[in-house]
């Protein structure tokens, strides 16, 4: 999902129009995991300004490589 920069503004609210349903501290939450870019490089703050016509992007949420595999137990309490 991406949205072209309609003006100058802050990142937070730039991605905030990508997920209104979103809460800020979700959308910050997004920016500290590096899921936010801004023309293709990854946001760093949620304060940051972007200029209009820069393209905010939500990448993907990051998944854990061996997902699929069994986690062994190391320790079980009885």
């Amino acid at each position: 999902m991406q949205i072209t920069a309609p003006d100058d503004d802050s990142l937070i609210n730039i991605v905030a129009t990508l997920s209104p349903e979103s809460s800020k501290t979700t959308l910050r939450s997004w920016i500290k995991e590096g899921r936010i870019t801004i023309d293709d490089a990854p946001a760093k703050r949620a304060d940051q300004p972007v200029k209009k016509g820069q393209i905010v992007a939500l990448g993907a949420k990051h998944r854990f490589a061996d997902q699929d595999k069994k986690l062994k137990i190391l320790y079980e309490m009885h």
